[in-house]
């Protein structure tokens, strides 16, 4: 009993540092669906990226699991046209009347809580994630009109290996309805 005891709490550790297999999320798996209201606007609307927005996501964090995240860039631009449906949303080359720019979308998770059980050691981290961002709304003729910029926390969180991508979802989810707020709500 007392092998399997040792056994148990080193496997524990190691996944807990990381040492254990890489986790990966892949864009095509995340949808997200920000919760925001706002009455239809008539402009047509495009989505840019800035080359500092990554594809592809390392998130090292000493506590967790390694966490490769696959087609961020596709994610965001599915979150983009889930939030702004009551737009026109157009591509760049259609001359849209207003671009929504993002120049920095940095997501990281952090550690909630962490949950020990005496008996035989067990060890449980709550994960969440939080995400730097930068956006601007740039006009037809190229003036920034509204910046948006700071750090968005996500709505869900849970254990590192199965619920990093409802995670991360509600992360894209959070920094969208920030934008929204930020660029179309006038109350």
């Amino acid at each position: 009993m007392k092998f399997f005891k040792i056994t148990l709490t080193l496997f524990i550790l190691l996944g807990l540092c990381g040492c254990s297999n890489t986790i990966r999320m892949y864009g095509v798996d995340v949808n997200p669906r920000p919760n925001i209201d706002l009455p239809p606007i008539n402009e047509s609307i495009a989505l840019e990226l800035g080359k500092e927005v990554k594809d592809t996501i390392y998130d090292d964090h000493s506590d967790l699991k390694y966490l490769e995240i696959y087609n961020w860039r596709e994610t965001l631009k599915t979150g983009f046209t889930n939030a702004f449906k009551g737009f026109k949303i157009v591509d760049l080359k259609d001359n849209p009347q207003l671009i929504l720019k993002i120049n920095r979308a940095d997501p990281s998770r952090t550690i909630g809580s962490i949950q020990r059980s005496d008996d035989l050691i067990l060890t449980t981290a709550l994960v969440s994630a939080q995400m730097v961002y930068s956006a601007r709304l740039i006009n037809a003729e190229g003036e920034v009109v509204k910046r948006s910029n700071g750090t968005v926390h996500s709505k869900k969180s849970g254990t590192q290996k199965y619920d990093s991508w409802p995670i991360m979802e509600s992360l894209i989810e959070s920094m969208y309805e920030k934008i929204a707020k930020d660029f179309f709500q006038t109350n």
